[in-house]
């Protein structure tokens, strides 16, 4: 049978006629035939018709069918140049399927595209592990950003029926053992922009995006211009529907993820997206989805985007990373959290680190560090921070007691030493509170602060003089000093106190001495 040059395959002839046997096909049918020794898919769309002579109705009611037929008709014509005429697209270079003719057969609109072989199931892509599925995923984030480039919006994308794999716009061919993604059924896709009219505006159930649910609730108020965006939500829902069979799970029961985002309800996207992409951008293909899914348009990633993060060579932005733990670059132990914070993922990964992932080495808290070279070392919180993958914290350090009459080390040096706090405390007299990196809490006198180098004596002023302060007696004998050593004895004011510095010939002089202690030595008397 010959149906407007084409030869119809057998399987779609009516049994004893020489009749078409249409199959079902969305929004209308189709059935496949032969020309110039390829196969060719031939879908007439049960939407829109022009009103045959036989039918003769009167003008408003022609005209009712006549106009959308007519407009129709335009912007298949406009597609196809937009598509085949300026875009050069082919299903055998580019793997986007266009509309290569059109024509009316019995007052509908016929349209004639190259048919796709060897088209797989969805459910074949459930059991693939992400090695494969990601690259599929790239390239047909590929397909529509070349659709896109074209100043095309498909508007329709979604995945076929378990029992109709026609009936889907994404179709992967078996070519070769492997799946090749193509880009198929532009029946409803326009160009952008302007969106088309409210009435107008296609979407699949379950796939459309959250500036599309307005189109469908009649709420022309707040109705906005549709652009390529509302391809990459739809893009990220097929991603989870082929991956996992399902679509993601949604807050409210039975409403789509679209109708969930528009009001601002939790979309759930399904663990097994959460696998690292790539070495370089430190994302699971789990925050892809959640960037994908946002619900303005604008702050979406373009279908380059999509491609170039499914390809490593772009980052997620960090606030997508919503529900997912980028296992390849952990956070640093808990323990560690008060002393220290990890670099941001990009920032490790300009550092030439492939992976970050905490360890428990025989009870000593460490890091597994992964080089983009293949190199891996055990290194401990401050090997990390040697390395430059960690900062540390300042410590919180406070002024010191006036009476004390000490400097506190900076921030910076105390925190080196391993302690996130030392500051002025009242517990058992004027003391100091210390809280090392670990989380271990005690307090101290001044004297400690000195010895542990977090704190250092203020200058202080030396007096000259024969006699000691006044009411602490008198120096020893000058040649019981002698025998000890004794070179010269200052007076000296440390802060209100009254003090001594004590000078030997042969030894670092004793500094700070109260008076009590210089009766002790036998100094005073």
């Amino acid at each position: 049978m010959i149906f407007h040059g084409y030869e119809v395959d057998p399987e779609y002839i009516l049994a004893g006629s020489d009749l078409p046997d249409w199959h079902s096909a969305g929004l209308g049918e189709f059935i496949v035939g032969r020309k110039d020794g390829k196969r060719w898919f031939i879908k007439r769309n049960n939407e829109y018709r022009f009103p045959t002579a036989k039918e003769q109705p009167d003008k408003e009611l022609r005209d009712f069918y006549l106009i959308p037929a007519k407009q129709y008709q335009a912007d298949r014509e406009l597609l196809r140049k937009l598509m085949v005429e300026k875009g050069k697209l082919t299903a055998e270079k580019d793997h986007i399927v266009p509309e290569v003719e059109h024509f009316i057969s019995e007052g509908r609109i016929v349209l004639v595209s190259r048919f796709v072989e060897n088209i797989a199931r969805d459910a074949d892509f459930v059991g693939m592990d992400a090695a494969h599925f990601i690259p599929f995923c790239a390239d047909v984030a590929r397909l529509i950003a070349r659709l896109h480039e074209c100043g095309i919006i498909h508007c329709d994308l979604k995945v076929g029926q378990p029992d109709d794999v026609m009936s889907g716009n994404i179709v992967a061919a078996v070519e070769g053992g492997k799946l090749i993604p193509y880009l198929i059924d532009f029946d409803l896709s326009f160009p952008a922009p302007p969106a088309k009219n409210p009435e107008s505006i296609p979407h699949s159930d379950n796939y459309e995006s959250p500036e599309i649910i307005p189109y469908i609730d009649g709420d022309e108020e707040k109705c906005t211009e549709i652009t390529t965006a509302t391809d990459i939500f739809t893009l990220g829902i097929v991603f989870h529907k082929l991956w996992t069979g399902s679509f993601p799970a949604v807050e409210v029961e039975r409403a789509s993820a679209g109708r969930c985002v528009a009001n601002d309800k939790a979309v759930t996207i399904h663990k097994k997206f959460d696998v690292r992409i790539g070495e370089k951008c430190g994302a699971t293909f789990m925050s892809l989805i959640n960037w994908m899914l946002a619900k303005d348009p604008a702050a979406r990633p373009t279908a380059k985007q999509v491609r170039e993060v499914l390809t490593d060579q772009l980052a997620v932005p960090d606030k997508y990373h919503k529900g997912s733990d980028v296992k390849q670059f952990t956070e640093l132990w808990d323990a560690h959290k008060l002393a220290a914070e990890r670099l941001p993922s990009d920032q490790m990964q300009a550092k030439g680190v492939a992976s970050f992932k905490r360890i428990n080495d025989g009870g000593r808290l460490k890091y597994l560090v992964s080089t983009a070279d293949g190199k891996e070392a055990s290194l401990s919180l401050e090997e990390i921070i040697a390395a430059g993958y960690a900062a540390r914290k300042p410590a919180n350090v406070s002024e010191p007691w006036e009476e004390h009459n000490i400097v506190m080390a900076s921030p910076e040096d105390i925190a080196a030493k391993g302690y996130v706090e030392v500051t002025a405390a009242t517990a058992g007299g004027h003391r100091y509170r210390i809280v090392t990196a670990t989380g271990v809490v005690f307090t101290h006198g001044y004297e400690w602060l000195i010895s542990e180098g977090l704190a250092v004596r203020k200058a202080v002023e030396a007096i000259e003089g024969d006699e000691p302060w006044p009411g602490d007696g008198k120096y020893a004998s000058p040649e019981f000093l002698a025998e000890r050593g004794v070179k010269k004895i200052l007076r000296v004011k440390y802060g209100p106190e009254n003090r001594y510095r004590v000078e030997f010939k042969d030894r670092e002089p004793l500094d700070y001495v109260n008076a009590g202690t210089m009766r002790k030595l036998r100094y005073l008397v």
